[in-house]
């Protein structure tokens, strides 16, 4: 207990003997969410580049000065952080430079602000609905009983686009990538192939990951999605009507999350399959990502 309480009083200590590069007395107060998604109100006071921790004045939920780490903050956070800093020039000058990217370290790296990112999107909505295929109806009362929607079906999908997720090279929120009790693999490939569905190019994929990291492409999706305007909204809620009847037979793909055995798993729905009015859910969902519908 007593090496614990000196660690505690030390450590604020040692942290201040460190040179702190940036000082910013004239920061507003604001939210800031770190990467378990607890939040508070507050506002920066200084970056040590050295510990890559940041010291914030905190007014809720408590009132404090304390130092943090950075890649422990949310990528947005970690964003504004990089956009204050005297070294983010050095990092803006080298946007899209592929080999600045390629060779910068993980302990080095610092997410970009969104506000420098040319990506956009525009969906081709009626090309997407004639995507679908194998309606079948109950002959009684007319309605839908299942159908299928294969994203390789549209014309411009290309089927390569699973195998290009390593020349992408995305980055991790910190040194290392975060996936503790969540299955990596199949959240970035069903991210990466609706993404593409809609019609993110490769190209594209190579200027997103200057400002979203893996764990955004893989586990918060809807950070893309609403950055490039395809986000309606998010929720655990499972309503037959506006997943299936007003999106997956439209060819709008549905985006699920859901707990197996204790780890995140996540997926793109491609069968829809209605018995007597009703779907057979096998299991709750943790989240279920709803993109807009085109009108």
């Amino acid at each position: 207990m007593k090496k614990i309480i000196v660690a505690l009083i030390i450590l604020p200590f040692v942290e201040s003997l460190s040179v702190v590069n940036d000082h910013f007395p004239n920061e507003t107060f604001r939210k800031w969410v770190n990467y378990d998604g607890n939040n508070l109100h507050g506002k920066l006071l200084a970056v040590n580049t050295n510990t890559a921790r940041v010291q914030i004045k905190s007014t809720h939920p408590v009132n404090q000065i304390f130092w943090y780490s950075i890649s422990k903050l949310s990528s947005r956070d970690q964003n504004y952080v990089s956009t204050r800093s005297n070294n983010s020039n050095a990092l803006q000058n080298n946007l899209y430079n592929n080999e600045f990217y390629d060779t910068i370290p993980n302990k080095n790296w610092k997410f970009y602000d969104l506000r420098h990112c040319d990506v956009s999107l525009d969906v081709n909505y009626t090309k997407l609905s004639n995507v679908p295929s194998h309606f079948q109806y109950d002959h009684k009362t007319g309605r839908l009983k299942s159908c299928i929607l294969y994203l390789w079906n549209n014309p411009s999908y290309d089927k390569n686009i699973s195998h290009m997720i390593r020349d992408f090279n995305f980055r991790p929120r910190g040194e290392k990538l975060q996936t503790r009790g969540k299955n990596f693999t199949d959240g970035i490939l069903a991210n990466i192939q609706v993404l593409h569905y809609l019609g993110v190019t490769p190209a594209d994929f190579m200027k997103l990951r200057w400002f979203f990291s893996a764990e955004d492409f893989a586990f918060f999706p809807e950070k893309i999605y609403k950055f490039l305007g395809v986000l309606d909204k998010v929720s655990t809620k499972f309503n037959e009507t506006e997943l299936f009847h007003k999106r997956h037979v439209r060819g709008i793909p549905i985006i699920l999350y859901w707990k197996d055995r204790g780890e995140l798993k996540s997926r793109w729905s491609n069968f829809y399959i209605s018995f007597n009015g009703q779907i057979r859910m096998s299991q709750s969902y943790t989240k279920i990502i709803y993109l807009k519908t085109g009108g």
